[in-house]
């Protein structure tokens, strides 16, 4: 047998769900994000990881995002190449989506194609592939994620050893998808409970090897860190709070809870992180709110002669709203985006995992009948608006790097049109914020397409000289902090009007001085 035969045989041996779930998700996934795969588009951070980089690594406390990094860019290259770097990430995520369907072992291919869709369309996605540079990874992460899901429902030692490898990995590479594999964990368990062939004794344990695996998992990627941070000789970054993690305070705990609480409560009525921006979406959110409530009593009517499994239903039900918003307890005091609340996607994966198996027979009959119409309908409805709005985020993107590519060209126009101005002279930019009454992209900010990851406006972004230098090629030499902080007290430069205004930009002693 050579090597196409084994392909081909490999082929015919993958069951016709995941064949259809892969490819229905990756087509999905094109429609989401076409626009991003066939344009150079970039946020504040894509820009800094022009020609390459894979973004902060273990000083973010991302080890194994330096381990990859560092891996790929000695075998293959780890350059920022969109419609490559985007293609990996549909791709990895397509195989995502099979081993979530897996895991449910959902039996409705259309269900199949919905949550694959959903998986691929959904907000933090989208975020996601405004960081070019890191995508793959990411999306990686959550390939692997799923993946040590479903290795743990095997219920052996050596898959739970392996779970906990590869949950810690995951965490090594982006931290924010460990609520993922929690809802993951949490759905499996929540649909072993409604099985017909389900014991107390059963549940319990799986629950109580679930949640070793979660803690074990999180104790090996902090050791792990520990490890590295000391052999590349760092420390971890404030940023978003990243050096203190793990550190929670008992006293904020009531406090989390309703944070974690009354946002899955507000879900159909107040937006949270653009994952709900539109009014379709939170008023489906709303309908499939009222699907659960609806297949939970039915489940509930089904159970009443199994009162402990009935009651550890409801416990499960009562701690998802904590596992869906996990990411509010881990980032607390932090600033929360799009890219973090990936685990959100369970709210529409839920009703999908509760209907699957529900029989149209007995006394509730109407009631199932009713939410297997109402639920694949909705579904649809978010699904095509989370493609449109992939969409319409990737055409704000591109306006606003146009807009900012216009606006630098001017700078440096005048930069260089200054009275004795040479290519060689240093640079001094005093101030940094650029006040301009006559320049805006607000037109953006009352849309639905501002998913977090990017802004309406760059032009005072912490990466203003990578923008002029990826777009524009000008890098000139700059002066010294020490030189620059004595320029700015120079009475010829205090005198000096603030950018875009006239007098702005002057040659002082042999410096080119910009004052912001």
């Amino acid at each position: 047998m050579d090597f196409s035969e084994f392909v081909f045989e490999k082929y015919k041996s993958i069951s016709r769900r995941s064949k259809i779930t892969f490819i229905s998700t990756f087509l999905i996934g094109l429609f989401a994000h076409l626009f991003y795969l066939m344009n150079v588009l970039n946020n504040y951070d894509s820009v800094v990881w022009i020609p390459r980089g894979y973004g902060d690594g273990v000083q973010s406390g991302r080890w194994a995002l330096t381990l990859l990094g560092e891996t790929i860019r000695k075998i293959w290259g780890d350059y920022n190449i969109p419609v490559f770097n985007g293609a990996v990430a549909l791709v990895l995520l397509s195989l995502s989506a099979v081993v979530i369907v897996s895991i449910f072992d959902l039996q409705n291919i259309f269900y199949c194609v919905l949550v694959g869709g959903l998986c691929i369309s959904f907000p933090a996605i989208t975020s996601m592939m405004f960081y070019s540079y890191t995508s793959p990874y990411y999306a990686f992460a959550i390939l692997i994620t799923a993946g040590a899901v479903w290795v743990a429902m095997k219920g052996t030692i050596s898959s739970a050893i392996i779970s906990i490898f590869l949950l810690a990995f995951s965490l090594g590479i982006y931290q924010a998808y460990f609520p993922f594999g929690v809802c993951l964990l949490l759905l499996a368990l929540l649909q072993k409970c409604l099985s017909t062939e389900s014991t107390f004794k059963q549940n319990l344990l799986q629950g109580i090897r679930y949640l070793v695996i979660l803690i074990l998992s999180l104790v090996l990627y902090m050791i792990i860190l520990k490890i590295m941070l000391q052999i590349f000789q760092v420390s971890l970054s404030d940023y978003q709070g990243i050096n203190q993690m793990g550190q929670i305070s008992l006293q904020e705990i009531p406090e989390m809870l309703k944070a974690v609480y009354s946002t899955f409560i507000k879900m159909p009525f107040e937006s949270y992180c653009a994952v709900n921006g539109t009014g379709i979406l939170r008023l489906g959110i709303l309908g499939l709110y009222l699907v659960d409530l609806g297949l939970i009593f039915y489940y509930a009517y089904k159970m009443m002669k199994k009162k402990l499994i009935l009651l550890q239903t409801i416990v499960i039900l009562a701690v998802l709203p904590i596992a869906v918003n996990l990411i509010i307890i881990m980032c607390f005091k932090s600033t929360i985006y799009t890219l973090m609340v990936y685990a959100t996607v369970f709210i529409f994966i839920l009703p999908v995992v509760l209907i699957d198996k529900t029989e149209v027979t007995g006394k509730l009959k109407s009631l199932v009948k009713a939410c297997r119409w109402i639920t694949p309908i909705i579904l649809c409805s978010v699904l095509l608006n989370y493609v449109w709005l992939s969409n319409g985020n990737y055409v704000q993107l591109y306006y606003s790097d146009q807009q900012t590519n216009n606006y630098y060209t001017t700078l440096v126009t005048r930069m260089r049109s200054a009275e004795g101005y040479t290519d060689e002279m240093p640079v001094a930019y005093i101030g940094f914020d650029i006040e301009d009454a006559s320049y805006t992209n607000g037109i953006w900010d009352t849309t639905p397409f501002m998913y977090g990851g990017k802004n309406s406006e760059y032009i005072n972004a912490y990466s203003r000289k990578w923008f002029i230098s990826a777009y524009l090629g000008y890098e000139p030499v700059e002066v010294s902090y020490e030189e620059g902080m004595q320029l700015s007290e120079d009475p010829l430069v205090q005198e000096m009007p603030r950018y875009p205004d006239e007098g702005s930009i002057k040659v002082i002693n042999g410096v080119l001085v910009v004052k912001f």
